[in-house]
């Protein structure tokens, strides 16, 4: 599946650059089309000025005395226009550059180039060939310079539309594909979780199947049938707490969460919690410490749901411990805020993985799925009601020295 994603994802990304090409080949060649038009519409409109100017043989009777000096000959040489040749001038090319809609200040001059190329090349001069009838070779010239300005501006439409069409369909694109990252890893996770619950529920299930075989064999003493029968409802509550379990969270999932809400002592919730909680370090030859510091530790919340959140973590640290378990909890003041620290020795969290360990179904990553029992759902539902009691829950980690999760719950005022 993950390597199907991927070539899908690398395929969508060709497609994606290919199609981003060919806007940008169109844009660079609608822009080269609409310059080609300008052109055209200039040489027109300089064509029309030129034979204008070529059948009026008064006006270009000053022409024929200039550039005469022999140091001259073979050179470019400005011809000075006479008020009334300038005048003609300029009413034909005003005509003529707005009937071939070229709305741009252009500047001009005859030019007589009896040896010289026709036409510079820059790209904003234009030239068209005079032939009044006289000696040499005439040429009037026009210049546009702001010609590369003009163009832009008259694409400059094309330009906008293009550049937010082509942000939109990478926004868009780059959604779909941490949509498909995202569900696919949810998928992954989903997979996971139906295969550890599997586990989790059969063992259970397992375990009552064998001991109601054993009672029912004819040669069982009473005292065994009573001891199957401790282990039948042992497993039966264990699979009932799993079962429940799974229930809170598709409720939370569905309508939320219903707070019973009270004034609460979090320091007396703390202590009822870790002296029957101190049973299970205890068997594990570890050590529980609480370093209760708050002042102030009265907190507006639900009584069972905080306890539930309380014992979720510590259960955490006790499973996740390395070795013998050595558990800190300790209680302070930052502000208005109640501050509550879970400490433990365990195998720590990579920072890679800390944002996620609140996700529905997310486990960190240990090789083997089965290795610490539990569906991933504890610190979903740990997130979900210190939200709702308007606190944060946080994990401070470093792999191979353990786990600080920092809970805080707005104080009661």
């Amino acid at each position: 599946m993950v390597k199907k994603t991927n070539v899908l994802i690398a395929f969508a990304t060709i497609t994606l650059l290919a199609l981003l090409g060919l806007q940008f080949y169109y844009v660079i060649k609608a822009a080269s089309i609409k310059e080609e038009q300008f052109n055209e519409s200039v040489s027109m409109a300089l064509c029309k000025v030129a034979d204008m100017m070529c059948n009026d043989m008064e006006n270009c009777s000053g022409w024929e005395s200039c550039c005469m000096n022999p140091e001259h000959k073979g050179e470019e040489c400005n011809i000075s226009l006479n008020e009334e040749q300038k005048a003609r001038m300029d009413s034909l090319l005003n005509y003529y550059m707005e009937y071939y809609h070229v709305d741009l200040d252009y500047s001009y001059e005859v030019i007589r180039t009896d040896n010289s190329p026709p036409m510079p090349g820059e790209s904003t001069v234009f030239g068209q060939k005079l032939n009044p009838g006289l000696p040499g070779e005439y040429q009037l010239r026009l210049d546009f310079p702001g010609k590369d300005q003009f163009i832009l501006s008259e694409m400059k439409g094309v330009f906008i539309s293009t550049i937010l069409l082509i942000l939109a369909l990478i926004a868009i694109f780059s959604m779909t594909i941490n949509a498909l990252i995202k569900n696919n890893a949810t998928l992954k996770r989903t997979t996971d979780f139906v295969n550890n619950m599997t586990h989790e529920l059969n063992t259970p299930i397992a375990n009552i199947a064998l001991a109601v075989s054993a009672i029912q064999k004819p040669t069982a003493s009473d005292e065994r049938k009573v001891s199957y029968a401790s282990i039948i409802k042992s497993e039966n509550e264990r699979l009932k707490l799993q079962v429940e379990r799974l229930l809170d969270i598709s409720r939370l999932e569905s309508s939320g969460l219903c707070l019973r809400t009270e004034t609460l002592d979090l320091h007396l919730i703390l202590q009822e919690i870790t002296t029957s909680f101190s049973i299970a370090v205890t068997k594990e030859n570890g050590q529980l410490n609480s370093e209760l510091n708050a002042k102030n530790s009265i907190v507006h919340g639900d009584r069972v749901l905080l306890s539930n959140v309380i014992s979720n973590l510590l259960d955490n640290a006790l499973k996740y411990s390395s070795g013998k378990p050595v558990i800190k909890i300790t209680t302070g003041n930052t502000g208005n805020m109640l501050e509550l620290r879970v400490t433990d020795n365990g195998r720590g969290i990579p920072e890679s993985e800390q944002r996620l360990i609140f996700e529905k179904y997310y486990r960190v990553s240990d090789g083997d799925v089965h290795d610490i029992k539990g569906f991933g759902l504890g610190l979903t539902y740990v997130r979900k009601v210190v939200e709702a009691h308007l606190g944060s829950i946080t994990v401070d980690s470093t792999p191979g020295k353990g786990s600080t999760f920092i809970l805080k719950l707005p104080l009661s005022v």
